[in-house]
């Protein structure tokens, strides 16, 4: 008997940005398309849209690239949660960035 959960590819590609942001505080749309194709496009526009509509400075986007900023360090579990699509709609008890 096998036990867990079948992973689609968008989730496969928003573990892979979650884990380039909490380790490297960057990513590289390039090679995010590059390594996942067209499904990724859609997490490439999630990042877009984080970073226009940021005004604190805690994020930036460049030609190839996203980012959290030295002033978004703080903030980093926060900011790659934004890319978490089960995130928002759970309940659970644990913790959870401020």
């Amino acid at each position: 008997m096998t036990k867990g959960l079948a992973l689609s590819q968008e989730d496969v590609v928003r573990g892979h940005v979650i884990e380039r942001l909490m380790c490297d505080l960057t990513f590289k749309r390039s090679d995010v398309a590059r390594r996942f194709g067209p499904v990724a496009q859609a997490v490439i526009a999630d990042a877009a849209l984080l970073a226009q509509a940021d005004s604190d400075g805690l994020v930036r986007a460049s030609d190839d690239g996203f980012a959290i900023t030295e002033r978004g360090r703080p903030f980093a579990r926060a900011i790659a949660a934004h890319f978490d699509a089960y995130l928002a709609g759970t309940q659970a008890r644990h913790s959870s960035a401020v």
